[in-house]
Parts: C-alpha cells; structure tokens; sequence
C-alpha cells in the first residue's frame, strides 16, 4: 500500500502542469509481454489504447491494455488460459534530444489496476472461470520521435506490475516491449 501511495503522490505532483497545457494526445501501443515467476505460461501479446494530456515536458497518460493472446499452459491433462487487462494512469517526463529534432527520450511512473481471469478444462477446470485483480506500481522508459506537429511513432520498455488470477495466488510480474504510434489533437 505505501508503494501505491508513493506512485500516486508522484504522478499528482505531475497532473497540474501538463493539464495546464490543454492538449490532448491518443495513442495505441502494441506490447510483447513478458512473465516472469510463471512457470510455463506462455506470455501474451496486449493492445493499449489511451490518452495523454498536456505536450510540455510532463504529461499525464490514461491507458487500458488488454490481450490480444491470452497467457496459456496446455498439457494432456487440460488447458488453462488467462486473460489480463490493466488500467493505469502514469506521468510521462519527455526529454528532448537536441542531436535529431523531434526525437525525445521518455521516462514514466504511476499506478495500475491489474485483472486476470482464468478458462481452464481437464483437471484444471477448478480454476475455471477465476479472477483477481491487483493494484500496483507501473513505470518505464522509451523514446518517442515525432513525424510531424500531430504524428508520432514511440517505443519502450516498461514494468506493467503483477497479474493474478485467484487472490491467494502469488500472481506473476510482466514487463513488455512496447511499439506504438500517437496523434495530437
């Protein structure tokens, strides 16, 4: 709880001036996740689709991912697949690179609600149909290059926090490569 509550002082400390800005930019990232702590779960690949707001050095970034595959261990006694989704809200720092114009380096902190929910058949089917979700602690770093004053293409490398599908799980931490594309209204 404390690293939630530290997360979200942070990214509040951020929200008044980039708001001030009045901008508004929409964005859509692919993201190749990784699991770790999870055994032979394969790891999905999501689809993130938000919104920033303010184009100043700080900006505040709204975001829902969902999978596109769902992580999955299959075996002769059964199936089981699990779907993850997140909302999360962080502060972006934006850094330009005076070498290449429109080239700025990124960095990000904030919180996010983490879902998981299990489909499972076979001997796995006890777990079927459940769920957890978790707050946690998302940051990262990347870099954006701006095509053009409304386009711009961006990739990273970010922490997405832990996913669990039962509350007494231990639950596993995934991490992505991101690659993406934003437009500014």
């Amino acid at each position: 709880m404390k690293k939630l509550a530290v997360a979200a002082i942070l990214a509040s400390a951020f929200a008044a001036p980039a708001m001030a800005d009045n901008s508004i930019n929409a964005f859509a990232d692919y993201q190749s996740t990784s699991l770790s702590n999870a055994g032979s779960l394969s790891s999905p690949a999501m689809l993130r689709v938000g919104a920033a707001f303010g184009t100043g050095p700080v900006s505040n970034e709204l975001s829902y991912s969902m999978s596109l595959s769902d992580a999955s261990y299959s075996s002769t006694s059964g199936n089981i697949d699990i779907a993850l989704s997140s909302l999360a809200y962080n502060a972006v720092g934006k850094f330009p690179i005076e070498a290449v114009a429109g080239l700025n380096l990124t960095g990000k902190i904030g919180v996010s609600y983490n879902s998981a929910k299990a489909t499972a058949t076979g001997l796995y089917a006890g777990n079927n149909g459940s769920s957890a979700s978790t707050f946690g602690l998302q940051y990262g770093i990347g870099a954006e290059y701006a095509v053009n004053d409304k386009f711009a293409v961006r990739a990273g490398w970010e922490s997405l926090g832990k996913f669990k599908a039962e509350d007494t799980a231990s639950g596993v931490d995934a991490t992505a490569l991101t690659i993406g594309a934003s437009y500014s209204f």
